[in-house]
């Protein structure tokens, strides 16, 4: 399914590991299974609010949804790198 929605082989095993899909993705997968959002939201509300947050995120810092999953990854690796040093030199934890 992943490669037929042009997603990486690895994607639904990121998915399983916790990492949450895009809303972009979600859509991609709702289209694929022909299936509303709404479909997702039933069971996985936690999930869809964040793909949410995510999209508003990636809009924020992009312009755009449409970024791939790992370029946002990497985005929140170097935020979570910077508050890390900025808390080490502050003396907060």
């Amino acid at each position: 399914m992943c490669l037929n929605i042009g997603l990486s082989k690895t994607a639904a095993n990121s998915w399983k590991n916790g990492v949450v899909p895009s809303i972009a993705t979600i859509r991609k997968i709702a289209e694929y299974f022909h299936v509303s959002l709404g479909y997702f939201n039933d069971d996985n509300e936690d999930v869809i609010r964040q793909a949410k947050f995510e999209a508003d995120m990636k809009m924020e810092l992009f312009g755009t949804i449409d970024v791939p999953d790992e370029v946002y990854s990497e985005v929140k690796d170097l935020a979570a790198f910077l508050l890390d040093k900025y808390n080490s030199r502050n003396g907060d934890n």
